[in-house]
This record gives C-alpha cells, structure tokens and sequence, in this order.
C-alpha cells in the first residue's frame, strides 16, 4: 500500500510545472519548513522529506538529489555489531537560493541565503550565504553580487526583438541573422 501511495504521489506530481508542484508541496507540508515564491522542478526530495527545509524564492532544477541519511551505517553495524550509530541529518537551504540541475545535496548541508549552486555540484556541510558554488565538492565560484552584476552586463538578446513580434517569429530573425555573419 506504501508503494502505492508513492507512485501514485509521483504520478501526479509529475504532471505538475515547478510552480505548482511547489504550492503542491506546500499545502500538503511535505518538506519540514517551506517558503513562499518556491519552484521546484525537481519532484523528489528523498525519502525524508520532512528533514528538508527551504526558505523563500527557492528555485530547484530537475534531477536535484537530497539524501538526508547515510545508509554505509547499516553496513558498518553489521561488520561491527557492537557498533549503535545512524546517520541522519536535515537539510537547511536558505532564501534565494538556485540549485542547478543534478546537484546533489549530503546529509546535514546548509546553504545560506543568495546562493547558486552549479549544475552537477556536489553540497557537502555548510555554503556560506552570498556566494556562487560548483564542483564537486561545491566551492566558492565569486559573491553572488559579483556574478548579478556579470549578467547585467551581458547583452539580451530580448532587446533585438521588435514590438509586437512573437517570440517565434523573434527568433527564427535572431538566428538567420546570426548564421549570416
């Protein structure tokens, strides 16, 4: 019946966009602590949902991993039953925080507010608020002020487009230009 209610929450979850799955989540406080303005295009949260806590406009690119336990603790008890540990540990993600696609988040991290985390990184422990990450394990990249002032300064290429032009007709101008140069 557990296995059920799993796939049948997964099923329904995944017809969802990020926004809605979000206030999906919210509403049913399936994580332990949730904030306001959060997209999650990411639908699993592992299999203690309840130890991961975000905090406002929390943005969560797909295949986001979070693994609150440490599961090698069954194999070390077995070698050595004297041994009576577990390693369980909740998940602190601050506001305005992005976690980019496939980053996987360890037991007992903590991300501080104005965060990027790279796609692909590794979250180990506790990243400072105000800072971009990446790699594996996630290392500071330049301040999170740094990085908006760097795409500030890169061209948009939405200001190209003419009033009134769709977005399609936009960029198919857009890129015919671009292969003639």
């Amino acid at each position: 019946m557990k296995r059920f209610r799993r796939l049948l929450f997964l099923a329904r979850t995944s017809l969802m966009d990020g926004w809605k799955r979000a206030a999906f989540y919210k509403k049913r406080a399936i994580l332990g602590a949730q904030g306001q303005h959060c997209y999650f295009a990411n639908r699993d949260f592992g299999t203690e949902p309840f130890l991961v806590a975000v905090g406002d406009n929390v943005y969560i690119a797909a295949q986001v991993k979070f693994i609150t336990h440490d599961i090698s603790v069954k194999m070390l008890m077995n070698y050595d039953p004297s041994l009576d540990i577990e390693n369980i540990r909740p998940i602190r993600i601050g506001s305005n925080v992005f976690l980019g696609l496939g980053t996987l988040v360890c037991p007992g991290a903590a991300i501080g507010s104005d965060v990027i985390v790279g796609a692909g990184s590794v979250v180990v422990g506790k990243l400072e608020g105000g800072y971009v990450y990446a790699g594996s394990p996630a290392k500071k990249i330049r301040r999170f002020e740094e990085h908006v002032e760097r795409l500030r300064r890169q061209p948009n290429i939405w200001n190209e487009k003419s009033p009134g032009e769709s977005k399609e007709a936009f960029l198919k101008r857009f890129f015919q230009m671009r292969e003639e140069r």
